[in-house]
């Protein structure tokens, strides 16, 4: 993954510095825009020859589409496998798992358009990214080196201490004055602490069991 993703930001870098230098050599072609957000698409739209701005367009919306589905797909995955049938521990009938995807990925799906029209509120898309990686990634990360690290961590404790970080880290992204670039740190300490104190108070961790029939069946043989 670390092969592709650093030549892709090293692409993204040179589009900005190319962008640059050309709007320095033609001040005079760019106009007041309300967001520096806007530079791409307005030379994308004006500088380009015709035909290339509706391949651009095409090219990041299907990128959008394949990204957008497989991240829903995940999130519906996740929630029916680590949330429904963990803690509901009911007999696996296919017919229902599947209808119940289809709920979670609709809801899922509504949800990612909810948000999308609160994007603006969160300033320019480099702001935004970031803050959002950092409410999100920062808890994960700290759910994660609990896991990791320590040998009193448990399910509870890591659940109350994502929760709480996650809360903490709302308050310090949207009252205070603290960079965003700082939002991912704070998450992963936040609930990294919070999630040990937690565990503490709710007892040692402990192996959970899974129904028989779903979870211990030995795997097929071919005679």
């Amino acid at each position: 993954k670390l092969i592709v993703t650093v030549p892709v930001v090293v692409v993204f870098y040179l589009m900005g510095a190319v962008l640059f230098s050309f709007y320095q050599t033609y001040p005079d072609r760019l106009p007041d825009l309300a967001q520096q957000d806007r530079i791409l698409p307005y030379f994308v739209v004006n500088e380009l020859p015709a035909g290339v701005p509706g391949l651009l367009v095409a090219a990041i919306l299907a990128a959008t589409m394949s990204t957008v589905s497989s991240g829903i797909n995940a999130l519906g995955t996740a929630s029916l496998v680590d949330f429904y049938q963990r803690n509901l521990r009911t007999a696996a009938d296919p017919e229902r798992l599947l209808r119940i995807s289809k709920w979670l990925t609709g809801f899922y799906g509504l949800l990612a358009t909810a948000l999308a029209f609160l994007m603006p509120l969160l300033g320019t898309l480099i702001e935004a990214t970031n803050k959002i990686m950092g409410m999100l990634g920062g808890p994960l990360l700290g759910v994660f080196l609990l896991g990791m690290v320590t040998k009193r961590a448990n399910s509870q404790g890591a659940l109350l201490g994502a929760f709480v970080g996650s809360l903490l880290l709302a308050f310090v992204v949207f009252n205070t004055d603290v960079s965003f670039l700082w939002y991912a740190l704070i998450g992963c300490v936040a609930t990294f602490v919070l999630g040990y104190l937690f565990s503490l108070a709710t007892g040692p961790a402990h192996e959970e069991e899974w129904p028989d029939e779903d979870y211990d069946q030995p795997a097929p043989t071919v005679e």
